[in-house]
């Protein structure tokens, strides 16, 4: 314990500012935009919120044993910590500030979310998307980036990616941490699929001690800042780079966790597979992490089996023209994979999912895959996403085996792509989605969209439900604010798309122009929350 504390203050029970002030060195914190300067969500009051003077984000500089560090911690009395405009801008801003400053030795996220905010969801969604690319740069430039989790809101939606593509994640057992949070799996898929009231089954899902088992957290402490503290300074000096020999070791891991895990669906199945039965619940927390760093991992379970898949003709599936010669096939799963090849010059690949079907760990570990063996096999080669997908599989077997992770992996593949020279665009052709959306589209270099695309966070009638709004209300809103609106419309004016391909123009002959334009399509200032984001930055990039 540090000699400054007198007693072991609980993470769980402390608020943003409490965490802050006790996990860095004393008096070393420097807020950057704070609460006096009243930088509030333009948005909520529409929806008669109340606003916060920090948006439910506290960031800043400080030391931890001396070193520099960038923090954002997230507040989750208010809204849950979700993402919005100007929360999100500040966690981006001070990302982006990490990977060009030369002083900093590492960022810590203390992420305490239940995602992104309704009432601003697709500027939430958008700023998640480039905040895990902000993480990824800081990452690929030496920074290591930790996620402290162990709050009320536990660590969900989009914070459950950016969680995936941090360094290292440490963890209590009040902490939890996934994709799709009970509620939301319960409400898609019933009671029988994930009963949210039983709260035993979820902390064995989604809490910290299941996490830390299988290896989605990479340390699990005792539910005090002190822990926290020290296991963040253990877990920065081990802390790997970004790159792809690391990214091919994960992958193994994920596909090796995937073939012995992938049947179960409750924690004690897993314990069973471990030979640790029910001892796993009554051992300290201290005990269980010493039990966790002492076990063998089991047998390699079977093979992954074959995947049935089939051609597929890319101007019948995507309903334009679409002339360069191409091999692509379509699976079970709507995974696609393939190439095009132009009449001249270098063949694109594709990747992709078809059929508005939804992604699970499997899917995004082939798309991962074929994106890897792009990169090792054709330096520079573009890289077509094409999306038409529901979002992420909403099942409880799929967060307990750790779905946030497999899809943060897919992401991390696509953002180092990008920063070893392959040009990747993604191409919205029908439903764009939550999770799935962020990880191959919002962090592509830029999205494109055919007419009949559908990217939505949440139809208007489901918000309508949440937020006790009328739905008459919500559609006038949606005219002429586009933050929370689902449709082609609201995000093209958000700048998240940056061009919509209609039926008069031949698809391929645009991707070639577009591919054979050096630089990127889109810029920034377009995006919610770009300025701050660019403010932030400034301020956290000085010593």
């Amino acid at each position: 314990m540090r000699p400054d504390a007198l007693v072991a203050t609980s993470w769980y029970e402390s608020s943003a500012r409490e965490r802050l002030a006790e996990l860095l060195d004393p008096g070393s914190f420097t807020e950057i935009i704070p609460p006096t300067e009243r930088c509030i969500s333009p948005h909520l009051a529409g929806f008669d919120l109340p606003s916060a003077f920090d948006d439910g984000i506290v960031i800043g500089s400080g030391r931890l044993e001396g070193n520099r560090v960038l923090v954002a911690a997230q507040e989750s009395s208010f809204l849950g910590g979700t993402f919005g405009e100007v929360h999100g801008a500040k966690m981006i801003g001070l990302l982006r500030a990490a990977a060009g400053s030369s002083g900093v030795s590492a960022v810590l996220l203390l992420l305490d979310t239940g995602g992104v905010r309704l009432q601003e969801a697709n500027a939430g969604e958008i700023a998640v998307g480039q905040a895990i690319v902000a993480l990824l740069e800081a990452r690929a430039a030496g920074v290591p980036v930790l996620a402290l989790i162990g709050g009320r809101a536990g660590c969900f939606g989009g914070g459950g990616l950016i969680a995936g593509s941090c360094s290292a994640v440490v963890i209590s057992e009040q902490g939890r941490l996934g994709v799709s949070g009970p509620e939301v799996i319960e409400t898609n898929r019933g009671v029988e699929e994930f009963d949210a009231r039983d709260r035993p089954l979820v902390w064995r899902i989604t809490g910290g001690r299941t996490r830390r088992l299988l290896g989605i957290a990479d340390a699990y402490v005792e539910d005090t800042i002190d822990a926290f503290r020290t296991a963040a300074n253990r877990l920065l000096a081990d802390a790997p780079p970004l790159d792809l020999p690391v990214l091919l070791a994960e992958h193994e891991t994920l596909a090796q966790r995937l073939a012995i895990f992938g049947d179960c669906r409750d924690a004690p199945e897993i314990w069973q597979l471990l030979h640790l039965l029910t001892a796993v619940q009554d051992v300290s927390d201290a005990a269980f992490e010493k039990m966790v760093a002492g076990l063998q991992a089991p047998p390699d379970g079977p093979a992954a089996l074959a995947v049935a898949s089939q051609p597929v003709v890319l101007s019948e599936m995507l309903g334009v023209a679409f002339d360069w010669r191409h091999q692509v096939t379509i699976d079970t799963d709507g995974v696609i994979l393939g190439n095009a090849h132009p009449p001249s010059g270098v063949p694109m690949a594709i990747v992709g999912l078809a059929k508005g079907l939804p992604l699970g760990a499997a899917a995004a570990l082939r798309l991962s895959a074929a994106v890897q063996s792009v990169m090792q096999s054709a330096p520079s080669q573009p890289i077509l996403v094409l999306v038409d997908t529901e979002g992420q599989t909403m099942s409880r077997g799929e967060e307990l085996l750790g779905l946030s992770q497999a899809i943060a992996h897919l992401a991390k593949t696509i953002v180092l792509a990008r920063l070893s020279g392959h040009r990747v665009i993604a191409l919205l052709y029908g439903k764009a989605v939550a999770a799935a959306f962020i990880a191959l589209g919002l962090v592509a270099e830029t999205a494109l969209a055919l007419p009949k695309a559908d990217p939505a966070v949440m139809n208007l009638a489901a918000i309508a439900r949440v937020t006790k709004l009328p739905l008459a209300h919500l559609e006038s809103m949606s005219q002429t604010t586009p933050v929370f609106a689902p449709g082609l419309g609201p995000m093209l004016r958000l700048g998240a798309i940056s061009e919509i391909i209609g039926p008069d123009i031949n698809l391929a002959t645009r991707l070639g122009e577009i591919f054979a334009t050096p630089g990127k399509l889109v810029a920034n200032v377009a995006l919610p929350g770009a300025d701050l984001a660019r403010r932030v930055q400034a301020e956290a990039s000085r010593e």
